[in-house]
């Protein structure tokens, strides 16, 4: 089966070539075609459009949604992607209200008892068993549509505007829902507090170390810097009970930029950055080589919604925690999906999109570590 392409201009095959100019065949060439596309083509749906939008001249702008919807939905206009900082789970769970992950833990205590060697007259036994307990996640609803008229698509042609009305419209639709999972993933929901981002995470039982790091990392001296890798990791392992290590640790864009600055006036080849990225991955190979495992690479990554003038909590907030789906998840349920652009009376145009998505889910709140404080650059 060949597919086809419509534009402005006609009905194209699959290999390019125009079969149907709309400027040149006869309104009833252009329906005949139309129904023996429908038919071989899968384009039953469309086929109300495509005959609606010959009445537009040479701006055919209405089944262009389906070729633009197709590269626009593919296209991110994320600032910062929140991928990048946080699992995220797409198409579990579309339409449904919540979801609920389970966690279990052993309950069972080390059976010393039970290492009797085999000349005992028995041997102990301990009862092993696990407890379980769930979190629960609210899934939001993002809905939202663009209408264009008659009038509209007859005025701008008749001005030969430059480019296709419906793409802007489909973009900049787009680009809501993106910036809205962006502002999600890290500073929650600005009227629900139960929709937490990966900023703002106290309520979840996340540790908030306020004496550690009083100042910026890049206004500390030479000698409290070199020793902070170490005591923060140190910290860290207690408040996971040396069962995890970190991977990421974000840092406020604004100290992020100066840490590109020399460890000191003796190691002038080095940064602080690298400095600390090399220590940091040392100390993770190390830990991953005990446990027999391979270690991931640590990232120390700037993040803006960690400046104390553009969070909500008016700190500057460094985040240390282990990039794990086991530990924090963001789930989108339902991904970005628009409907057809369709019409009820011939004259009113509008199309929908709609998705799901949530805030932060915690499992394991000791593997993230707050760093907080109220610092500004020093000169």
């Amino acid at each position: 089966m060949q597919s086809h392409r419509i534009n402005a201009q006609g009905i194209y095959d699959g290999n390019g070539r125009k079969v149907v100019d709309f400027k040149k065949e006869t309104p009833e060439k252009i329906n005949a075609s139309v129904n023996m596309l429908c038919n071989s083509d899968g384009m039953g749906k469309h086929k109300k459009l495509i005959q609606n939008s010959t009445e537009l001249g040479a701006e055919i702008v209405i089944t262009n949604l389906t070729y633009i919807r197709k590269e626009i939905i593919e296209q991110k206009f994320y600032e910062i992607k929140p991928s990048v900082f946080v699992p995220i789970v797409v198409g579990e769970g579309a339409f449904d209200t919540h979801t609920t992950v389970y966690r279990k833990f052993k309950t069972g205590q080390l059976n010393e008892a039970g290492m009797s060697g085999t000349s005992a007259p028995y041997v102990s036994q301990e009862n092993s068993d696990f407890a379980i307990d769930s979190l629960t996640i609210k899934h939001n609803k993002f809905v939202e549509a663009y209408t264009y008229d008659l009038f509209e698509m007859k005025q701008l042609a008749k001005i030969q505007f430059q480019g296709n009305p419906i793409a802007f419209k489909e973009e900049v639709r787009k680009t809501m829902w993106d910036l809205t999972i962006q502002q999600t993933a890290f500073l929650g929901s600005a009227i629900d507090p139960a929709i937490n981002g990966l900023m703002n995470l106290d309520s979840q039982g996340v540790t908030v170390d306020t004496i550690t790091l009083t100042d910026l990392l890049s206004n500390l001296s030479t000698d409290d810097f070199c020793l902070f890798p170490g005591k923060i990791l140190s910290l860290y392992l207690q408040n996971t009970n040396f069962t995890a290590m970190p991977n990421v640790f974000t840092i406020p864009t604004m100290d992020w930029v100066r840490l590109n600055q020399a460890v000191s006036p003796v190691a002038p080849f080095n940064t602080r950055l690298q400095y600390m990225t090399h220590l940091f991955n040392e100390a993770l190979v190390g830990f991953a080589a005990a446990q027999g495992k391979p270690a991931p690479e640590f990232k120390i990554l700037p993040l803006v919604y960690g400046d104390k003038d553009k969070n909500n909590g008016g700190k500057n907030r460094y985040c240390l925690y282990n990039k794990d789906h086991k530990t924090l998840q963001m789930s989108i349920p339902l991904d970005y999906t628009t409907t057809i652009i369709d019409t009820y009376n011939g004259f009113n145009y509008t199309s929908t999109a709609y998705g799901q998505y949530t805030g932060i889910l915690v499992t394991k709140p000791q593997e993230i570590y707050y760093l907080d404080n109220t610092a500004s650059l020093s000169s």
